[in-house]
């Protein structure tokens, strides 16, 4: 029996050393032609445009450092800046609007009362004319009665213009203020920002630093939207106060065209 084992082990011995050099001929092709891969030269790209090297806008690189949703867009500095500049002094217009509307609607509130001492005297004036039977006086004094409401009316509807002008500028200053401060707490935010970009970019940086600026930026942005919220609710009220504006001044432009109908009829 040990004689007919001898050759088939043999056998078994030759067959495993071919399938081991057939694997290390293929082992070492393929390394010879990853190594040829490696080495072998990159072509290279021609530059495409000069658009291509411009350098990357700020707003842009610092949306690549802001790892959650950004639900405040980033705006640069100096442009929310301005704005809070312009908010600034729009409420300072919006002051003086308000003083010069309150002059003109005493101005309107004196001229309505001498009208009404003037209705008042026609009143009595017509009384004593019907005692008298003067019908030529009767009826002249019907005609100054007649205009004399006219006006009456267009003082009204100027008076009530007047409030609206005063209604519009303060809701003016309260949209400029609520802007201001949505502007100053997005300003705030995105100084924040800055700081926190530059704390990561830093080598070495401290993760507990990293951390506190977080939370930071998560309080701030939850200011600056709640900023937005108000300044949007005045815009709102604001644009209420220009339909109801709007309407009072068509109310004084009837008014004035019939008073200057019956004054040309008069004559």
């Amino acid at each position: 029996m040990f004689p007919l084992d001898r050759p088939r082990t043999s056998l078994g011995a030759s067959l495993a050393l071919v399938v081991l050099a057939v694997c290390a001929t293929t082992a070492a092709a393929q390394s010879e032609r990853a190594d040829s891969l490696d080495t072998a030269p990159i072509p290279q790209m021609e530059p495409v445009d000069s658009v291509a090297a411009a350098p990357v806008p700020e707003t842009i690189r610092r949306a690549e450092t802001d790892s959650l949703l950004v639900l405040i867009p980033l705006r640069s500095n100096g442009e929310i800046r301005r704005e809070l500049e312009a908010a600034n002094a729009r409420r300072s217009e919006a002051e003086t609007r308000t003083a010069r509307a309150r002059v003109l609607q005493a101005r309107a509130q004196t001229e309505l009362d001498a009208n009404r001492a003037i209705l008042d005297a026609i009143a009595a004036k017509l009384k004593t004319a019907k005692q008298e039977k003067d019908a030529a006086r009767r009826s002249e004094l019907e005609q100054q009665r007649k205009f004399a409401q006219l006006e009456r009316n267009l003082l009204e509807r100027r008076e009530t213009l007047r409030q609206q002008e005063i209604d519009l500028a303060s809701a003016d200053r309260d949209l400029a203020e609520a802007t201001a401060k949505a502007r100053d707490a997005e300003l705030a935010l995105s100084l924040k920002r800055d700081q926190h970009a530059e704390t990561a970019s830093r080598p070495g940086s401290n993760t507990v630093d990293l951390q506190t600026l977080e939370r930071e930026l998560q309080a701030l942005e939850r200011r600056a939207l709640g900023a937005q919220i108000d300044e949007a609710t005045q815009r709102q009220s604001f644009g209420r106060r220009e339909v109801d504006l709007a309407k009072a001044r068509l109310s004084v432009f009837e008014a004035q065209f019939k008073v200057l109908e019956s004054g040309a009829a008069g004559r």
